[in-house]
C-alpha cells in the first residue's frame, strides 16, 4: 500500500497506481461509521482520508481476449523513478487486429493532473490496429494531449512525449503479433539486458610521486592473508609478552611487543576497501531503527594532560529522553579498546 499512498504526492510515478487504474480496479474506502464507498484510483486521489481507511481493492474480471501491458522507462533497471511509466488495456476481437470498445491508456510522469489519454482512447474505440492511417492518427492525437510539465528532476518534454508514443506503438505491435510486418514485429518485445559492468582507469605520473601515487585508504579493512595457524601463533606470542610484563622483564617485553607487532603486520595487510568502493558497505545510518532503540553520545574531555577527579551526570540525566549515563564502571571486564596494539582505555577512569 506504500506505493499507492505515495500517489497522494500527485506527481509521484507509482507503478501500482498506473496498473490498477488501467485495469479498472476499484478501491473500497470505509469511514469511522463503517460506511463503504468504491472509487477508481484517480478518484481516490481527491478523497479526504481523515478518519477513513482503505479496506479492499477490487480487480475486475477481464475478458479472455483482453490485452494488458505495463511499462516503466527508467535511467536504470532498478531503484529508480521512471521517466515515464504506463499501462494500456484493451479487449481485442477474434480477428486479432481490432479493438472491442475503447482501450484504457494511462501514463505517469507527465504532470500531476494527467492520467488518461482520453482523446486517444475514444479515437481507438472499435478501430482496426492493422490500419496504418489509424495508428498515425492515434499518434497525432496522443502527441497533442500529452503535455509534460518542466522540472529539473524530469527528462526533457520532447523525450517524454516520444516515450508515450513509443509505448502505445509497442502495445499495438504486441496486439497485432504475427499480423505485424516483419520490419516492425520485433518492436513488441523487450530489449534484452545483459549484466551491466563498468571499468575506469586512472593514469598517474611516477615522476611526481608521492603526489597522485595510489595508496590504500586509512580506513580500509584489515584483510587476513596468512593461514589461521600462523595467526594463532601471533596471539600466543602476544599473551606470552604480557606475562613477561607482569613478571617485570621490561627489556624482554619491548622485544616481544616489537616482534608481535611485526608478526601481526606480516599476516595482515591494508587492502582497498572493496565493500566501500562497490557501495556494499553497511553503515550505522543504513541499519533500520528498531522499537525501543537508544542512541549514545560520547562526552569528550575539555582539557588535555590532566586527571579526572569525577563526573557529575545529574544535569544530563535530568534532560528529557536521557535514560542512563555510562562510564568505566559499567564496562564488564577490561577497560580497553578491543585488539589495540597498546594499552588504550575505552573510558577514562582517573
Amino acid at each position: 500500500m506504500l506505493m499507492i499512498g505515495l500517489s497522494f504526492l500527485q506527481d509521484f510515478p507509482s507503478d501500482l497506481f498506473i496498473d490498477m487504474e488501467a485495469a479498472g480496479a476499484k478501491l473500497v474506502v470505509s469511514d469511522a461509521d463503517g460506511n463503504r464507498t468504491q472509487h477508481s484510483p484517480v478518484e481516490w486521489l481527491a478523497i479526504d482520508m481523515n478518519r477513513k481507511v482503505l479496506v479492499q481493492i477490487v480487480l475486475p474480471a477481464l475478458h479472455e481476449d483482453t490485452a494488458f501491458r505495463s511499462f516503466k522507462i527508467t535511467p536504470r533497471s532498478q531503484n529508480a523513478h521512471a521517466y515515464v511509466n504506463g499501462a494500456i488495456r484493451g479487449q481485442v476481437s477474434k480477428s486479432g487486429d481490432t479493438l472491442v470498445g475503447a482501450p484504457s491508456i494511462v501514463f505517469g510522469g507527465i504532470r500531476a493532473s494527467f492520467h488518461h489519454a482520453a482523446k486517444t482512447e475514444q479515437f481507438l474505440k472499435d478501430k482496426k490496429l492493422s490500419d496504418k492511417a489509424v495508428v498515425k492518427k492515434a499518434m497525432e492525437l496522443l502527441d497533442g494531449e500529452v503535455d509534460p510539465e518542466e522540472g529539473h528532476l524530469h527528462a526533457s518534454i520532447a523525450y517524454r512525449k516520444h516515450l508515450t508514443q513509443a509505448l502505445l506503438y509497442k502495445f499495438i505491435l504486441g496486439v497485432l503479433d504475427a499480423k505485424a510486418s516483419d520490419q516492425v514485429r520485433s518492436g513488441a518485445g523487450k530489449v534484452p539486458r545483459g549484466v551491466s559492468r563498468g571499468d575506469q582507469s586512472y593514469v598517474t605520473d611516477p615522476s611526481i610521486y608521492p603526489l597522485s601515487k595510489p595508496i590504500a585508504k586509512v580506513e580500509s579493512s584489515w584483510v587476513l592473508q596468512s593461514r589461521i595457524e600462523k595467526s594463532i601463533e601471533c596471539y600466543l606470542l602476544l599473551c606470552f609478552s604480557f606475562c613477561i610484563f607482569l613478571l617485570g622483564n621490561f627489556v624482554l617485553l619491548r622485544c616481544r611487543l616489537s616482534s608481535r607487532k611485526q608478526c601481526l603486520i606480516s599476516h595482515f595487510s591494508l587492502a582497498p576497501d572493496r565493500p566501500q568502493c562497490t557501495g556494499e558497505a553497511e553503515y550505522s545510518g543504513d541499519v533500520p531503527p528498531v522499537p525501543g532503540e537508544l542512541h549514545a553520545a560520547l562526552v569528550m574531555a575539555q582539557r588535555a594532560n590532566c586527571e579526572l577527579s569525577g563526573v557529575d551526570a545529574a544535569d544530563a540525566l535530568a534532560m528529557p529522553g536521557v535514560v542512563a549515563f555510562l562510564d568505566h564502571n559499567d564496562i564488564p571486564g577490561a577497560n580497553q579498546v578491543f585488539l589495540s596494539l597498546v594499552l588504550e582505555v575505552s573510558f577514562l577512569n582517573r
